[in-house]
């Protein structure tokens, strides 16, 4: 009888000392997390900057962008032109004189825009200004843009 008591007892002891470590545990968790949300409300917003780059076929710009640290978005689009809203048909034709581009949407804290203009220098040929490599014509003619 005498054995029982002290298994019972020391089973109750071991759940005790479980039940005070997984609420050590989650008095722990709720600490840090309190701690992480009071650090991030004191942090800066992060406000992203654009960089706007043709170099030929846009969907052979996206890559190497998406590819950074610090890079959240690439999108491809057109710029310049005389047609409000174009198609990938109607600027392929040449005749809207749109360029294809990408607009790169980066953190300037984790990137700056020399080393995208880095990535950039090694997609093109800036020597060629009848368009990038087989992509011929006015659209795929090679263009930093800069905004203020």
């Amino acid at each position: 009888m005498e054995m029982k008591k002290r298994k019972r007892t020391l089973g109750l002891t071991v759940a005790i000392v479980i039940l005070v470590a997984i609420g050590i545990f989650i008095v722990d968790q709720v600490n840090e997390n309190r701690v992480i949300q009071e650090k991030d409300a004191r942090e800066e917003p992060m406000v992203l900057e654009i960089a706007t780059l043709s170099g030929g076929c846009f969907w052979c710009m996206e890559h190497p962008f998406e590819e950074l640290a610090g890079v959240y978005e690439v999108v491809s689009g057109y710029t310049g032109g005389v047609i409000e809203n174009p198609t990938y048909l109607q600027v392929a034709s040449g005749k809207t004189q749109h360029i294809e581009s990408v607009q790169i949407h980066y953190d300037p804290r984790a990137i700056d825009f020399e080393s995208i203009l880095q990535v950039f220098w090694r997609q093109i040929d800036p020597t060629d200004d009848g368009g990038q490599f087989v992509d011929r014509g006015h659209q795929y003619t090679t263009a930093i843009f800069i905004s203020y």
